[in-house]
């Protein structure tokens, strides 16, 4: 598909959105409003859920901790579903509009401290509700299946950034085979 094409129905959704659900949007400015439409329909999209549901995942804020959405629910066998978000909208689709490394970076280091129940993390009040609620499960003993979902309307990240996210998780991979 054209990128024009494909940027115009992407943001034909997103001013939909705020338009729909103008109660969502009433703090923000009109950049804040759009980046938020598109985490909502990202996160909506990937869970299939609507937009109202999506909403109340959302911890996008000073001091996330680089995670902009939090979907947690129990599965069978003491496994814990975990779906973290991270979204870049951007109106320009050109040069940079890619997830930079640094972002990659910290949001791999974010699946580790999120994950480690003795690391400290500053954090937004609906990002620390988060947090304790996935930790508190790991407490308990369930085991997390983790899924980072990083957003973007724009380019793919670059191989630095794909170097971060090969080098972090490197260790599952060799798990995964020996089991």
């Amino acid at each position: 598909m054209d990128t024009d094409i494909a940027k115009q129905i992407v943001d034909q959704r997103v001013n939909k959105i705020i338009a729909e659900n103008t109660q969502l949007f009433e703090d923000a400015d009109r950049e804040k409003s759009r980046s938020k439409a598109f985490l909502l329909l990202g996160v909506s999209a990937y869970l299939d859920i609507d937009i109202e549901e999506a909403e109340q995942y959302i911890t996008d804020g000073g001091n996330d901790g680089g995670v902009d959405a939090a979907y947690i629910a129990e599965a069978q066998d003491s496994q814990l579903n975990v779906v973290l978000f991270q979204s870049k909208y951007s109106r320009n689709l050109e040069g940079d509009s890619n997830f930079p490394a640094n972002a990659v970076e910290k949001a791999v280091n974010t699946v580790k401290n999120i994950f480690d129940p003795e690391a400290g993390i500053v954090l937004n009040e609906k990002s620390r509700e988060k947090v304790e609620e996935i930790r508190s499960f790991i407490l308990d003993g369930y085991i997390p299946y983790v899924t980072f979902v990083m957003l973007n309307n724009g380019l793919t990240w670059n191989q630095d950034a794909q170097n971060h996210i090969d080098n972090a998780f490197e260790i599952f991979k060799d798990l995964n085979a020996a089991l």
